[in-house]
């Protein structure tokens, strides 16, 4: 599953984790389309916004099917990467599981323009 456990400070420094390691640590594992939709989720996970709509993480896969943006956040999660939990009246959080970072809840039916500025 990992190659090599991370934190979210680096062993060699003790610095934040930055963007550039959190690609190549964990969005490595990921074959190289689906790396921009986790740098999203991760960006949104770090500062504590909304995850994601289905919307948002089908047009950074570059695709408009919500059916295959589930498929992907499915695909990252069965890959040990993500948790993805809804709570009781169906807001998404993804919790970035090595490193604990989660996203605040996000409505996953939302339209992409809402949650558009989160491109990394």
């Amino acid at each position: 599953m990992f190659r090599g456990k991370a934190s979210a400070t680096s062993a060699i420094s003790g610095r934040p984790l930055s963007y550039p390691l959190l690609r190549k640590t964990f969005a490595s594992l990921l074959p190289e389309d689906m790396q921009g939709v986790f740098m999203m989720i991760a960006r949104a996970a770090k500062e504590g916004w909304p995850c994601p709509s289905d919307a948002a993480i089908a047009r950074a896969y570059g695709s408009h099917s919500l059916r295959r943006a589930r498929r992907l956040l499915t695909y990252i999660e069965e890959q040990g990467l993500i948790v993805c939990q809804l709570d009781g009246v169906g807001r998404r959080t993804v919790t970035l599981v090595e490193l604990a970072w989660a996203t605040a809840p996000g409505d996953p039916n939302a339209e992409e323009v809402a949650q558009g500025s989160l491109a990394v």
